[in-house]
């Protein structure tokens, strides 16, 4: 309802009928009044110019004298349709005419002005001036006609001036409309442009040139607006993006000052373990040269020289992990025949755990520069990572191998890669276990089944080649590691030192 009373249809058609309240009851008692002025002294001169010529005509011919003449001529008052009272009063005599019908009726009087008295009839007397003659005309009309004709005059004026009223409120409704229409438009369009639709244009097609104007400049801020919410959502995803960037490249360079850090104290640490281990073993050797084969501490010194050479191996993990693969052992690797010897090396196990192997060879032929020991033990940690994810429920192991291009990423120099993908089907890991899993000591086993350094020591040698390693995880849908490794050339040489400074790891891994 307040939409309708608002809407500038309603207000025009009030103001128009306001406007018509006041000016057609004014316009009609106005126009009424000139009509009845009119027509009444119309009626007034009219009778007053006959009754004279009656008058007259008494006055020149004889006909007071004629008494037959004289009713003829009273007689004639009446039959003209007008009159309905005529006499003549001569010297004390009345001749008065017997078709008028108020014959019986007593002369009230002259009427001063039309419609004086209630009896419907305008009287009048005239003198007649004749020798030997006292003479009076008397004279009645009937007054209703007019009466009736002025009713009936102001009847049509007040149904033309009610025609007019509506048909002015109608124009005036109609002519709103069309001028409506096109703000109507612009209304609507404008509407669809606040809701993201900035494509709509305000232009609009009307006679009306201020209207016509007004959607002109409108549409001209919309393109000035438009050009300028365009180049603010550029800029804020720009921003977005380099805030994004900026913040992933803090996250990987807190990452790996992390692990250097953790590397220089782990390569401190095996250093000096490392030679405590050396006396041990020599030692331990030298006494059990020196003991018999029946000696009864000969199996525990065994036994100390087994647990020692696995802290070696340890130790050696840990050097590994804390400062990479020397350049100078380097040569040209076969990339596939490492993972196939692998696989052979490790079908048993995989096997009676429920694992199905697919090897997925698309460059078989692809050469990495590396020390294929590292490479034999890089393949090696990654395979068993997955064999401990999928060894309660079994699974489906994926090895592929393929080439690929570092266009567009920030960890690795422009050029060619081989890509080792390694996809489990296990149990997954939830995002924070997957930002940790490069971290030395970082293991999600029970204690006794992992030291924490299978997966750190594969990204000491990967980095150790100037590659990188991603991995992407989900609980419930298994993982797939990454490895990227410089595709070797015709002549490989060693890795430069600003290849080895540039490879740096991406602890946020995304599926490849």
């Amino acid at each position: 309802m307040a939409r309708i009373i608002g809407g500038l249809w309603f207000r025009v058609a009030l103001t128009t009928l306001a406007i018509n309240a006041v000016l057609v009851p004014t316009l009609y008692f106005r126009v009424s009044q000139v009509v009845e002025d009119g027509q009444t002294e119309n009626f007034v001169s009219q009778v007053r110019t006959y009754a004279r010529l009656i008058a007259d005509e008494l006055e020149i011919e004889n006909v007071l004298d004629q008494p037959e003449r004289l009713s003829f001529l009273l007689d004639s008052v009446i039959l003209s349709g007008g009159g309905v009272f005529a006499e003549v009063i001569d010297n004390g005599t009345t001749y008065r005419s017997l078709l008028a019908p108020s014959s019986n009726v007593q002369y009230p009087g002259d009427d001063f002005s039309f419609g004086d008295a209630e009896d419907e009839t305008y009287y009048l007397s005239l003198p007649i001036n004749r020798p030997g003659h006292e003479a009076v005309l008397r004279l009645g009309f009937d007054e209703s006609t007019t009466k009736a004709q002025i009713a009936q005059t102001k009847q049509q004026m007040l149904t033309a001036l009610a025609v007019y009223a509506s048909l002015a409120t109608l124009l005036a409704i109609w002519f709103t409309g069309r001028l409506t229409r096109p703000v109507r438009s612009i209304q609507v369009t404008s509407r669809r442009i606040a809701s993201g639709d900035f494509e709509q244009n305000l232009l609009v097609d009307t006679g009306i040139s201020e209207i016509r104007d007004l959607a002109q400049d409108l549409e001209s801020m919309r393109t000035h607006i438009t050009g300028i919410n365009a180049r603010l959502r550029t800029e804020i995803s720009e921003r977005e993006a380099a805030e994004a960037s900026r913040s992933m490249l803090e996250q990987r360079l807190q990452a790996s000052q992390r692990l250097e850090a953790v590397g220089t104290l782990a390569g401190g640490v095996a250093h000096e373990f490392n030679n405590l281990l050396t006396p041990i073993l020599l030692l331990t050797e030298n006494a059990l040269d020196d003991l018999s084969k029946e000696h009864p501490a000969r199996e525990d010194l065994q036994r100390v020289i087994a647990t020692a050479i696995r802290a070696r191996k340890l130790v050696r993990d840990v050097l590994t992990f804390s400062r990479g693969f020397g350049s100078d052992l380097r040569q040209p690797v076969t990339l596939a025949k490492v993972v196939q010897e692998v696989h052979e090396l490790m079908a048993p196990l995989l096997h009676g755990h429920g694992i199905t192997v697919e090897l997925q060879f698309d460059a078989p032929e692809a050469i990495v520069s590396g020390d294929p020991d590292m490479l034999h033990h890089l393949v090696t940690n990654l395979v068993m990572n997955a064999d401990h994810a999928m060894s309660d429920t079994g699974g489906h192991l994926t090895l592929r191998i393929y080439e690929c291009e570092s266009i567009g990423a920030t960890d690795l120099r422009d050029g060619g890669y081989v890509a080792l993908e390694v996809l489990d089907t296990g149990h997954g890991m939830d995002a924070a276990t997957a930002q940790r899993v490069f971290e030395p000591f970082f293991t999600t086993r029970h204690v006794g089944q992992g030291t924490g350094l299978g997966l750190s020591v594969v990204h000491g040698i990967i980095k150790s080649m100037a590659g990188t390693i991603r991995v992407w995880s989900e609980p419930g849908r298994g993982s797939m590691f990454t490895a990227m490794f410089p595709a070797a050339q015709a002549n490989p040489t060693a890795v430069d030192s600003d290849a080895e400074q540039a490879a740096v790891h991406s602890i946020h891994g995304d599926a490849a």
